[in-house]
């Protein structure tokens, strides 16, 4: 509490460090038709297993992404590229950065339409995979577009 360092001490404020996590054990509405909610926390320390997995399939997010672009930077051959692009996607729209997926996946389609006909059924795995990170932003107009 800070209640002696605030500008309200009745206030009763609480200070927390950057990057403090908490598990969440509880969410209750204080009064009904009420627009207030408590939240019971928890405070998680450093050997907390769930924060431990979620922090490496972070750091391995990461070292992928940086990985295919120091490749996209190292190939000139389409068919290589390609292949870069079809897995940025997959990294991006677990990160949640669904415009960044539907870019690469858009470059990709690019690329491979070059060589392709318009009728190539292996175009419809790219609108596919457009209309699921759509769908993922719950924007419904553009999927199927």
């Amino acid at each position: 509490m800070i209640d002696e360092r605030s500008a309200i001490p009745q206030e009763k404020e609480m200070l927390f460090t950057m990057h403090t996590v908490f598990c969440i054990n509880e969410i209750s509405q204080m009064h009904e038709n009420s627009r207030l909610w408590e939240v019971q926390l928890t405070l998680t320390n450093d050997d907390d297993p769930q924060l431990a997995a979620l922090t490496q399939c972070i750091q391995r997010e990461i070292v992928a992404e940086k990985l295919y672009m120091e490749l996209l930077k190292n190939t000139s051959h389409d068919s290589d590229r390609v292949l870069i692009y079809d897995q940025l996607p997959c990294v991006k729209k677990k990160q949640g950065a669904y415009t960044e997926a539907v870019s690469y996946i858009k470059t990709s389609l690019k690329i491979n339409r070059r060589p392709l006909p318009e009728d190539h059924p292996d175009l419809a795995a790219f609108c596919n995979n457009i209309d699921q990170v759509y769908q993922n932003m719950i924007d419904y107009s553009k999927a199927l577009a």
